[in-house]
């Protein structure tokens, strides 16, 4: 169940984290929501989206130890984005709230792996 809850937690995060940098570009905002884009959006969403790649290694570290948690986490990362890249492809609406609920998932799992 761990090692579920650790896969889990990393790939939400690391999935959350791409969108967020996404989105934090002019042209895939334009692509992904309706509404016009402000400056102080992008650069919000680009610092939350580098915030979030930090805390995507957190649950590889817990569970495994550093140095195998960072090895996998360029693995978590890689699949996020092909995720991620799927995504814009072929409903480029969907990436803001897929974003924002692995964002939650990854949250959950990664307080329930720290308090179990």
């Amino acid at each position: 169940m761990t090692l579920l809850l650790t896969a889990l937690a990393s790939l939400t995060l690391a999935y959350a984290a791409m969108t967020a940098l996404c989105l934090g570009l002019p042209r895939y905002w334009r692509q992904c929501v309706p509404t016009p884009v402000f400056p102080r959006r992008q650069r919000a969403l680009r610092g939350l989206g580098w915030l979030l790649f930090a805390a995507a290694s957190g649950p590889g570290g817990h569970t495994w130890g550093g140095p195998i948690g960072l090895v996998l986490w360029p693995g978590a990362l890689a699949l996020a984005g092909m995720t991620l890249v799927c995504v814009l492809a072929y409903r480029p609406r969907w990436t803001p709230k897929l974003g924002l609920g692995s964002l939650c998932a990854g949250l959950l799992a990664s307080g329930w792996l720290l308090k179990g």
